[in-house]
């Protein structure tokens, strides 16, 4: 049975900050850039991020050209001619 807990307000973890701590953070950042560190740390937070290796595109991908790209264009606004934008989503 999954766990769910119940967070009283002003209970993160930063609330506890006096002003100075968080400028001291803030002022660590060089040059508006990230520390050595941040993509481990990223990465850690967000364990449905993978790293992947680059393919080369399939032959079908390759061999589309501009006429195809266009005539699919041409078909999808036939296709929504009419519609309000509300009735269109993306289903993935």
């Amino acid at each position: 049975m999954p766990r769910s807990y119940k967070r009283k307000i002003g209970s993160r973890s930063y609330c506890n900050y006096t002003k100075e701590k968080l400028q001291a953070a803030v002022d660590e950042i060089k040059e508006n850039m990230p520390g050595p560190d941040w993509v481990k740390c990223f990465l850690q937070r967000h364990p449905q991020l993978t790293q992947r290796i680059a393919q080369n595109i399939s032959h079908a991908r390759a061999a589309t050209d501009e006429e195809i790209v266009n005539n699919f264009f041409d078909n999808l606004e036939r296709e929504l001619e009419g519609l309000p934008p509300s009735n269109i989503w993306n289903p993935i």
